[in-house]
């Protein structure tokens, strides 16, 4: 029974295409119209298999706290769709569509269904198709913006490696797995931490801390290290120096890299380019990026500069294999065999923009005086194109094949001329960004409402958001994952302080892009500044004024179109409690230590399906202590518009509770405050661009 379309009848699994320790993934096709569609959906067995079940009775436990167990389970797979689903409007974030969640009729347990977006695994795409620094420092670009959106949504990844990183057929790559495989793989003792460790911090491996942003910045870093060292991690020896690996050369870089020892620069990458990799996978955690957006910053700038240095020739503006064209191509036979060490990563190849000229049979050449062969003799050009003098011949003079050259009717170059003028005059339309006046009058066409953008309160309970949803005509509908609604041919939702607005293609058809250029000449021209701009590409814009974030994105292969709005409010100094004797005494060691010092001390706890305990500390913000089998997250996060307010009070309270400062430190866009307590890390950071404040503590 193909259990995907009992689920989604229009769906139709076709094949698996992965599987691992939480489940299977399976690609889907869906035709309608005459139009062919495809998705991934991934299905979780929750227990994997009955084996689970009856070693948990054999140690006493029932039925009933067993279906207790799983389910809690199932809850803290639902809290990581639910962060997919804050991310949505992510353009490097792998979108999911739709899932379903099922009770097992058959005995203990659930199946979770997952549709999201087909796209090809990282591990998989680099075989294939060799990365150069272009598109390494692509890779580099796109995900630190997807990290920079999980910055601003409270979001650490944890484990950003090649086999939880995807590209699409337009060479965009995108952010997955948040946590699901983790979540699953909780239960199963046997697994390895091997795959993890390559690519986590040293602060991490050593216990110090796990919470900090920049623990994914590093993992990020070692990626693209790894895809500009010829597929050597660092301190492991080039496969010029040695082919084949041992086990103790990669335990003896392991080793080295856990030590903080500096980095060698990665072998094909240039200076700048280089300088931009070591600094994102810096040992030592201040000296790295702090935040995503500055490492997409610099990256953007080495964009820039070797488009500069080129002249933005054919061969530098990344033109790609789609992978698909790649995979042709080997069946084909037409590719060499993949068993080099050093294939996966040879400079990328290019598509010539030019067509080449294709060899015509051999014909009796025509008799040709010397004059005339003086004349054909010139300079050697580019095998492969054909040079054309601009000198006209006259009438009955012959062309390169002996055949008479005909002038072109004058008539003919005229509409040629008025079809170029009219694709430059509609380019020209989709392309430029409109007024503030006309961008107004585009998008209230769209039905999208510009009081959505100045006036509906985020940051108030669901039935405040609500009751405005009514009194301004909107029909919505309430759900434990916030509040959704319709405005026009957008489709709406709220929820954790965010408005997220995606075009409704099924009702609307593919997004104009010339709504994208209104939305950005709304904001460009409209009472808003930029505080920040994402220019990796032509598809994705970010601005704010003090109290909002917003951020447009436009996707290509769909002609998808989102916009996102995130109000932040400005903090009461004087109502802020931190609970500094949590953040210097509480043991971060065990979740039983942890709570038994919280009782002990008549602290209000929640403990959670991490497992771990969320600590009241003001308004609505919880201290965060999360214990994984390998490192410790401890995490307090504020956001407010007065941002650097908070920050001082923040440090005013830590330093006055322990009677002693701390170091304070300076950077681009804000500064943090870091105190070493015996060996307990203490860190207060804050960003002005996104309006917040982290704190860190750890052991």
């Amino acid at each position: 029974m193909d259990r995907i379309n009992e689920i989604w009848p229009k769906w139709h699994t076709e094949e698996p295409i992965g599987q691992g320790a939480y489940g299977r993934v399976f690609k889907v096709r869906r035709e309608e119209l005459g139009e062919v569609f495809y998705s991934a959906v991934k299905v979780i067995r929750i227990p994997q298999d009955e084996g689970e079940i009856r070693e948990m009775i054999s140690d006493g436990m029932t039925s009933q706290s067993i279906q207790s167990y799983y389910q809690s389970i199932v809850k803290g797979l639902m809290n990581e769709i639910r962060v997919l689903d804050t991310l949505k409007s992510a353009g490097n974030v792998v979108n999911i569509e739709e899932f379903e969640v099922r009770e097992r009729e058959d005995g203990i347990g659930w199946e979770v269904f997952i549709r999201m977006e087909l796209l090809e695994n990282l591990d998989l795409y680099r075989r294939n198709h060799p990365m150069g620094p272009r598109e390494a420092a692509k890779l580099g670009a796109d995900i630190s913006s997807a990290l920079d959106y999980c910055e601003k949504s409270r979001i650490i990844h944890r484990d950003i490696k090649p086999s939880n990183l995807f590209v699409d057929g337009y060479g965009n790559f995108k952010l997955g797995d948040f946590g699901i495989a983790r979540q699953m793989e909780k239960p199963q003792s046997t697994l390895s931490r091997k795959g993890t460790e390559m690519y986590m911090a040293p602060e991490v491996c050593l216990g110090e801390s796990g919470s900090s942003y920049n623990v994914d910045i590093y993992s990020l870093g070692l990626v693209m290290y790894r895809l500009l060292n010829r597929n050597r991690m660092p301190f492991e020896p080039l496969p010029s120096e040695k082919e084949a690996l041992l086990p103790r050369d990669k335990e003896s870089a392991l080793l080295r890299r856990i030590q903080k020892e500096p980095f060698p620069a990665p072998a094909d990458a240039d200076d700048e380019l280089g300088r931009i990799i070591l600094k994102a996978c810096e040992p030592d955690r201040t000296r790295r990026y702090q935040h995503a957006g500055e490492m997409r910053r610099d990256l953007e700038n080495w964009f820039r500069k070797q488009g500069a240095e080129t002249g933005f020739r054919e061969e530098e503006e990344s033109w790609k294999v789609f992978p698909q064209e790649t995979a042709e191509a080997d069946t084909a036979g037409t590719s060499e065999p993949s068993g080099a060490q050093n294939r996966d990563f040879q400079e990328e190849k290019t598509v010539s923009v030019f067509t080449e000229r294709q060899e015509q049979p051999k014909q009796a050449e025509p008799q040709t005086t010397a004059a005339e062969a003086e004349q054909a003799s010139g300079p050697d050009m580019t095998p492969g194109f054909q040079f054309r003098s601009r000198t006209e011949p006259g009438e009955g003079e012959k062309n390169g094949t002996g055949e008479s050259r005909k002038k072109k009717p004058w008539w003919a170059l005229g509409i040629a001329a008025l079809l170029v003028v009219a694709l430059v005059i509609f380019f020209v339309n989709r392309t430029r960004v409109p007024s503030e006046e006309e961008a107004r009058e585009i998008l209230q066409e769209t039905g999208l409402d510009e009081e959505l953008f100045t006036e509906l309160p985020l940051t108030g309970t669901q039935e405040e958001i609500g009751n405005w949803l009514t009194e301004a005509g909107y029909e919505y509908e309430d759900s434990d994952m916030g509040i959704s609604f319709t405005a026009g041919d957008w489709q709406g939702s709220i929820h954790s302080g965010y408005l997220d607005l995606t075009w409704n293609s099924q009702e609307a058809g593919e997004a104009d892009r010339a709504t994208y250029n209104a939305l950005i000449g709304y904001f460009e021209n409209g009472d808003f500044y930029e505080m920040y701009t994402s220019e990796e590409t032509e598809d994705q814009y970010n601005c704010g004024d003090d109290t909002n974030n917003f951020s447009v994105t436009y996707g290509r292969p769909a002609g998808s179109l989102s916009v996102s709005r995130q109000e932040i409010p400005e903090m009461d100094t004087a109502s802020i409690d931190i609970q500094p004797q949590v953040i210097a005494e509480c043991p971060v060691s065990s979740l039983e230590e942890a709570c038994q010092w919280l009782d002990e001390n008549g602290y209000s706890y929640t403990e959670t399906g991490t497992p771990g305990v969320e600590i009241p500390a003001f308004a609505e913000e919880v201290i965060d202590i999360s214990f994984y089998d390998d490192f410790t997250s401890t995490f307090f996060y504020i956001q407010a518009s007065n941002t650097e307010e908070v920050y001082e009070t923040c440090v005013e309270q830590m330093e006055e509770y322990l009677g002693v400062s701390g170091e304070q430190s300076d950077r681009d866009n804000g500064g943090g405050w870091r105190l070493d307590m015996d060996g307990r890390i203490i860190s207060i950071d804050y960003t002005a661009s996104y309006k917040a404040v982290s704190i860190d503590f750890a052991q």
